[in-house]
Formats: C-alpha cells, sequence, structure tokens
C-alpha cells in the first residue's frame, strides 16, 4: 500500500472530547462506552510522537483544521493511553479512536477541502516527531464495547509474504487460549484500507485488538508458548493501554 502524507486526524483527538458518548457503569469507578460502526464505515487509530516545545503549533493546528473535519463528519471516539509499550521502536503515549463516515469523506478531505487546511498540513513536521493513521474500512456492523477498568492490547503485524497460511494457524492457538485468561479479541483486520505516515514505514498486514478483564489477566496469558510472537516476520509492534472515558 503507497503511504500518503498524513491528514489531519489527529486533531480530533484533542479538540472533539465532548462528541463521544459514554455511559456510567453501576460502579462508582467504573464507566464504558458503546459505539457502533456501520458497514462502510472507516475506523481510524491515529499515534503520535511530539516534537520538544510544540504545544503553540499544535494548538493553532488544531483550532484551524477541526472545524473541517467536523463539517465532513469525522467523529472522535476515545483515547487510550499506553500502559506499556509491549514491542517495537513506535513509542506513542496514547492512542486515539476515531469515525470516518466513509471512504469517500477521506477523499473529500484532500481534494474539496483542501484549500480550506492544505497550510496547516505543512506545519506537521514541527509539530510530530512521527504521526501514524491506520484505517480500516468497515465491512459489516461492529458494536466496539469499552470499559476504563479493563486493558486493551494493540499489535500491528508486517507478516512476511510466503508465511500468510501460518500465521492464519499462529493467530488460531491464540484465540483458542486468551479464553482461558481472560482475553477476547473485539477487532482484526488485514491491510488497513489506507495508512498515512510522516515517516516511510509500509502499512502492516495485520491488525489485532484484544481485550483483557485485568493487567494480572494479561500477564498471566503473557507467560503462555502461545503468547511468544509469530517467527516470521518483517516488524511486530504492540501496545497495552486504558481508555479514558468522560461522563
Amino acid at each position: 500500500m503507497k503511504t500518503k502524507s498524513l491528514t489531519l486526524f489527529k486533531a480530533l483527538s484533542v479538540t472533539a472530547a465532548l462528541s463521544f458518548t459514554a455511559v456510567l457503569s453501576g460502579t462508582a469507578s467504573a464507566a464504558t462506552l458503546s459505539h457502533v460502526f456501520k458497514q462502510g464505515e472507516v475506523m481510524c487509530l491515529v499515534s503520535s510522537i511530539n516534537q520538544e516545545n510544540n504545544a503553540e503549533l499544535k494548538s493553532a493546528y488544531f483550532q484551524g483544521v477541526f472545524p473541517v473535519a467536523k463539517q465532513i463528519g469525522f467523529e472522535f471516539i476515545v483515547n487510550l493511553y499506553v500502559d506499556k509499550q509491549l514491542a517495537g521502536n513506535h513509542a506513542a503515549p496514547a492512542f486515539s479512536l476515531i469515525k470516518l463516515p466513509s471512504t469517500q469523506a477521506k477523499i473529500d478531505l484532500n481534494n474539496k477541502h483542501l484549500v480550506e487546511w492544505g497550510h496547516f498540513r505543512k506545519q506537521r513536521p514541527q509539530i510530530w516527531k512521527e504521526l501514524i493513521a491506520r484505517e480500516y474500512e468497515m465491512t459489516r456492523d461492529l458494536t466496539l464495547n469499552l470499559d476504563d477498568e479493563k486493558y486493551y492490547q494493540v499489535e500491528t503485524f508486517w507478516v512476511q509474504r510466503d508465511r500468510g497460511l501460518e500465521f492464519v494457524q499462529f493467530r488460531n492457538d491464540v484465540e483458542a487460549t486468551i479464553g482461558q485468561y481472560q482475553g477476547k479479541v473485539l477487532y482484526k483486520a488485514g491491510l488497513p484500507s489506507d495508512y498515512e505516515t510522516l515517516g516511510s514505514n509500509r502499512a502492516p498486514s495485520h491488525m489485532v485488538i484484544t481485550e483483557w478483564q485485568s493487567k494480572a489477566a494479561f500477564e498471566d496469558f503473557a507467560k503462555q508458548k502461545q503468547a511468544q510472537p509469530f517467527k516470521y516476520l518483517g516488524g511486530y509492534n504492540a501496545w497495552l493501554m486504558k481508555p479514558r472515558i468522560q461522563a
């Protein structure tokens, strides 16, 4: 997949925090969030690494870009903060989950609306050392349920081209085991429908989001042989995160 110049998705993660619906659970300390992605909508996971002393430029960027994004239907869902980087060299402190109404909305952003925000795009290298957006167009409806007392593992894999069948078997073994350790796959996909970065890395071939009931549950699973990384990888990144859900 050809890497493209990064658009404004990160802006939504900061300035649109009031646009999602958080539902308080039955306990005073926990909050949950349920969000539906319809077929054809796009799930976008954005992460970034800041340049030093970037606060003023970043604030101006968000204030300028967000109205354009909101106009065409981009929607912030939630931030997930990294508790532990498990593998790889992308040391982002947090990920933002964003919904695009369609792939066409992305095309419109980069064509019809470019004149409205293109001058902000030029400032991105001054704001971020790295900025990655991973987009997945929904092939069917998906209800994503998150809980701020649980942990979420995001993994991206660069599987060697001739090892696809072996990777499928590897994942089958993993998914047959995680339920014994209070784990559950929430979403998995192959190549993203679009992948944007300030760098030159190619898109990962696979991505998986797994929910764990607790950090201890994840750590118990991590001791098992099924938790060992797949052998035939060109790259692998993984993070353990917690959502910050606002009531």
